[in-house]
């Protein structure tokens, strides 16, 4: 994930040639964008460290359950536990994804890079579209098209994108 967020970065640039952009800044928040990117590909892998250990509980328990009548309260509480554990990391992602949208919305400005609404959804020249193609299956189709319309783009234009 975190290449992709930085390979997005190099397309904001790439596509910012435009007269009149204060360069310091951009790069500045490409900087910030990059960091960000980092500290959510982190958080991408505390949360998926956190669900394989969900999962592992839950087998355990199921396992209990499956062979014994006495409860299984050890089990129980230790997959509710974990379960806890992996909320708590996703919402950590959820929030370093926010900070990562955001960051490319300060970026887009600073470097005076305005997402196309005309090319085809798929393009490599729509960042946009080529992020959440690449997003999906990791991050769910609600935040995707909330993620979407924060960058401006029309329903019609998210879902042609997450198509």
């Amino acid at each position: 994930m975190r290449n992709r967020l930085i390979r997005t970065a190099g397309w904001i640039v790439a596509g910012s040639f435009l007269v009149g952009a204060d360069w310091q800044r951009c790069q500045r928040d490409l900087e910030r964008l990059r960091s960000r990117a980092g500290e959510a590909s982190d958080r991408a892998a505390s949360a998926r460290a956190e669900g394989a250990t969900m999962e592992t509980k839950k087998r355990e328990l199921d396992d209990c359950r499956a062979s014994s009548r006495d409860g299984c309260r050890a089990q129980s509480d230790t997959y509710e536990g974990a379960s806890k554990q992996f909320e708590a990391a996703k919402s950590n992602l959820d929030s370093a994804l926010d900070d990562v949208d955001s960051s490319v919305r300060a970026t887009n400005r600073s470097c005076r890079y305005l997402v196309s609404t005309t090319s085809p959804p798929s393009s490599p020249s729509d960042p946009v579209c080529w992020l959440l193609q690449r997003s999906k299956g990791h991050v769910s189709t609600e935040r995707l098209m909330e993620t979407c319309k924060k960058v401006g783009k029309s329903d019609e234009q998210c879902r042609i994108c997450l198509q």
